[in-house]
């Protein structure tokens, strides 16, 4: 989506054309122009709009995306459930409660991790673990600094 994106800023520079313009041409509000050029909005109706008023040929970016779709192996609930299952071990022995959205983010990171890793033991997921909970922990002192 980014170079989609920058497509249509570039596109934007070169023919002169503001937000206030393009919103004009495509038949939609400048919110929804700022959404799409912030990436906020990704919906595909818009984005085809603003690509024909720009003569932005969109065919060989979304087959980009959706080959890197393809590459990406299929969610595995097994490896899901280890990741989440270390990770509460993870917090309670260090005594720690975090936030759903920091959890969320944590048991992503570490499934990713799992999943490009072969044959990992508890332990050293543990040990992935414990470097970002030292990292949360570091950069919550900053803050509390500040």
């Amino acid at each position: 989506m980014r170079n989609i994106i920058n497509k249509f800023k570039e596109a934007m520079q070169r023919q002169e054309m503001t937000r206030a313009d393009l919103a004009e041409k495509t038949n939609l509000s400048i919110d929804i122009v700022s959404n799409i050029l912030y990436g906020k909005s990704k919906k595909y109706d818009h984005i085809c709009k603003i690509a024909e008023i720009l003569n932005i040929d969109l065919h060989k970016d979304v087959l980009l995306c959706y080959e890197s779709l393809a590459q990406k192996p299929p969610f595995d609930i097994a490896i899901n459930s280890r990741a989440i299952t270390q990770l509460n071990k993870s917090l309670i022995k260090q005594g720690m409660q975090i936030s759903k959205p920091i959890f969320d983010i944590m048991s992503e990171v570490t499934y990713d991790f799992i999943v490009s890793n072969e044959d990992l033991s508890d332990q050293a997921i543990e040990i992935f673990i414990l470097g970002m909970i030292n990292l949360i922990l570091a950069l919550q002192s900053q803050v509390d600094l500040a």
